[in-house]
């Protein structure tokens, strides 16, 4: 008993102690990631290239499958554990409705939905700006949100 009235102090002090993140913040991780992304990318190109030679092109669908899945891959480890490498630059953390880590499920609807949000203009991100919880639509679509977790 006395260990569930501990866990239930801890969570309240945690939810108390998670902040919304400000947009400047959401487009400072969305950079970061981008470079990082990109490297991993630069790199993850190199196999089918070296296996293909020449015969590769930029619209070769199977390079774009694959390189969409290198990028998949690396959100859902990232997303899976809490933070991408942008996020943790910026002190960022990812949540799902109850605090906790998002599920894989959550993940990948989140980097499809923000590519949705991106194709449209930027506008699933700008939303961020109206939402009273500062979530964009991948946010929404995923059931995810990111938070600042101040100590």
């Amino acid at each position: 008993m006395a260990s569930g009235l501990f866990t239930s102090n801890i969570m309240e002090k945690a939810a108390s102690n998670m902040k919304k993140i400000s947009f400047a913040r959401r487009i400072g991780c969305l950079v970061y990631d981008s470079v990082a992304l990109t490297a991993i990318l630069f790199f993850a190109t190199f196999i089918p290239t070296l296996a293909a030679g020449d015969a590769i092109k930029p619209e070769n669908m199977f390079l774009t499958s694959y390189l969409t899945f290198i990028a998949l891959s690396y959100y859902t480890i990232c997303w899976r554990r809490g933070k991408t490498l942008g996020m943790l630059a910026w002190g960022v953390t990812i949540v799902n409705s109850s605090g906790g880590n998002p599920s894989s499920k959550a993940c990948v609807i989140r980097f499809f939905g923000a590519w949705i949000s991106s194709a449209l203009m930027g506008i699933g991100y700008l939303y961020a700006l109206v939402e009273p919880d500062n979530n964009a639509w991948h946010d929404k679509l995923s059931g995810t949100r990111l938070i600042t977790i101040q100590s």
